[in-house]
């Protein structure tokens, strides 16, 4: 974690106005060569908010503050202590100081580009790094000659106009401390760059979990507060639609014939989004460790700890845009689609003149309508799309609607095909693979038992079978089928390396031992095979052989393979 950050804030300058960037816009951070170089690890969503009329950009929001770590820049300018020099322009190498988070400088050239050598410097000349914003992120840690400065650099030789050469490094090159940039530039999905002001905040460190009476006396804390200012009514089973229903009777058609709270709360939007606030923050540090724990256990229990105190969150204040926006992203993570849409739209029948409603709603919609394609439920995609023709009728979204209609029509037209004429090898292939994509596990087994009976002892045919047995992962039965193409084309190595993987997934070893040592046997001989696929290649690569690697059956084909 030390060497670990987040964005905490993106700052445009007062004067941001780029031409092509939207309201909504996602924003991906970009390495340029004389910024510090951002490690992504886990990206983060960052997204331009309200754009005023005269064109300028308001704000930047974090949504997701992202993991990066950071490397010192490729390239750095430098000038030395006098005031007439010309600025130049050094690639660098740094390596790090072992047991230490400081780096040292390597080598340091002058840049190729034409005039990067500067002008008007002196040999022996003590060079600085310089920056444009004021801000170092690369700061001199020594003592030596170079301590007044920001880098143990010194000019070694010069042209006749004094363009820099040659450089040499003092000190040993260091200690160097590398620092978070200040400004990042950043991408459009559109192309379109922005330079943009950043605050990093380094990520702590922290304990794996949470002892269970921390959990425990949050929720007492929150339940207390609750009672007073909205009721204690959230419970642990209280689903999302529950809450958006008695939001709307409360706070839009102000039904207070059942509130259990305070009326004065409810009068009170200031003191509504401070305590939406507060709690939304709890719910924020329940999310980021239910995403850095690698304990399943621990995942769910943050995640359902998070649930709940953004249910609190939210029913607090509803019209605040940062709860909004995290309580969605949240349900996102759970697939609650459904409920982060009902959840959106709950926000815009509050605030509909607030144009991070429409967004809210537009942006939830399109995620559950990506879902549903991937899923190749393509009938409630196109219910999806009409609704977003609803709120956001000039962006074609009716073409996408038409485009899903013909690709349901053409996938019935498949299980119809396949329906009349079971026979066909290529109407069972096409039946599987959009059973498949659906994730309909029951209608891919009922064409598997329609097809076999009429397969024969075809291999084609057997093979299409056993595939849609592993598509599903009825690893039994798809042995069954491994077992007697190996019958079938007794020496065609492809039959048996994939009799061997089976058998990986079915934890026999010793068994898939042999199937392997079948193949390779096969493979090595070069007979002729229905397969291209290269088997040494694919056991060196492909984590199920991990344990099969080393065996001494095994191993000496690995090996005699790697010689020639």
């Amino acid at each position: 974690a030390e060497r670990e950050f987040e964005i905490a804030t993106i700052t445009p300058s007062k004067f941001a106005s780029v031409n092509g960037i939207l309201e909504g816009d996602k924003l991906t951070p970009i390495n340029l060569e004389t910024d510090t170089q951002l490690i992504t690890i886990n990206p983060g969503v960052f997204r331009v908010c309200p754009i005023s009329q005269d064109g300028i950009i308001q704000s930047i929001q974090v949504e997701k503050p992202g993991e990066f770590e950071i490397k010192p820049a490729n390239s750095c300018y430098v000038k030395a202590a006098g005031t007439n020099e010309y600025s130049a322009l050094l690639d660098l190498t740094f390596d790090a100081i072992p047991g230490t988070p400081l780096k040292r400088i390597t080598s340091a050239k002058v840049n190729p580009a034409f005039g990067a050598g500067g002008r008007y410097f002196k040999v022996g000349q003590i060079l600085a790094l310089q920056s444009t914003t004021g801000y170092k992120a690369i700061q001199y840690q020594g003592s030596g000659a170079g301590s007044s400065h920001t880098a143990p650099l010194r000019v070694k030789a010069i042209s006749p106009i004094g363009e820099i050469t040659e450089v040499e490094i003092i000190d040993e090159g260091g200690p160097l401390a590398i620092k978070p940039p200040s400004q990042i530039t950043f991408k459009t999905g559109s192309e379109k760059t922005i330079r943009l002001n950043v605050n990093f905040r380094r990520i702590p460190k922290h304990t794996e979990e949470l002892p269970p009476e921390s959990l425990t006396k949050d929720r007492q804390f929150w339940r207390a507060y609750s009672e007073r200012l909205i009721g204690d009514w959230i419970e642990e089973d209280t689903p999302v639609e529950e809450i958006c229903e008695w939001i709307e009777r409360t706070y839009q058609r102000r039904d207070l014939s059942n509130f259990q709270g305070s009326p004065e709360f409810i009068r009170d939007n200031d003191a509504q989004k401070g305590f939406s606030k507060l709690r939304a923050a709890i719910a924020g540090l329940y999310t980021w460790r239910s995403l850095n724990t690698k304990d399943p256990a621990l995942r769910q229990r943050y995640q359902r700890e998070a649930h709940f105190a953004y249910r609190q969150a939210i029913a607090f204040g509803p019209i605040n845009p940062e709860t909004v926006f995290k309580f969605i992203n949240l349900l996102t993570t759970m697939n609650q689609h459904d409920d982060a849409i009902r959840l959106a739209q709950t926000y815009r029948k509050l605030d509909p003149a607030n144009p991070s409603s429409l967004i809210f709603v537009r942006e939830v919609l399109q995620n559950r309508e990506q879902q549903l394609i991937a899923a190749g439920d393509f009938k409630d995609a196109m219910a999806i799309t009409e609704q977003l023709n609803q709120i956001d009728p000039k962006s074609g979204h009716l073409i996408r609607r038409d485009h899903y209609q013909r690709q349901l029509d053409n996938d019935n037209y498949f299980i119809n095909s396949f329906t009349k004429n079971p026979t066909n090898p290529t109407n069972f292939v096409q039946a599987i693979y959009i059973h498949g994509r659906r994730g309909r596990t029951n209608e891919i087994l009922t064409a598997i038992n329609t097809f076999s009976p009429l397969a024969g002892e075809d291999a084609k045919n057997l093979t299409l079978i056993k595939n849609a047995y592993g598509l599903i992962q009825r690893w039994e039965d798809k042995a069954l089928i491994d077992e007697k193409l190996t019958s079938l084309t007794p020496n065609d190595y492809a039959p048996w390396f994939d009799l061997a993987q089976t058998r990986l997934q079915l934890q026999q070893t010793n068994r898939a031992t042999q199937a392997l040592k079948e193949a390779l046997t096969r493979f090595k001989k070069g007979t002729e095979s229905s397969s291209a696929v290269n088997i040494i290649d694919a056991i060196r690569t492909n984590a199920i052989f991990v344990p099969l690697r080393e065996h001494p059956e095994i191993k000496p084909f690995l090996e005699e393979a790697e010689e020639n």
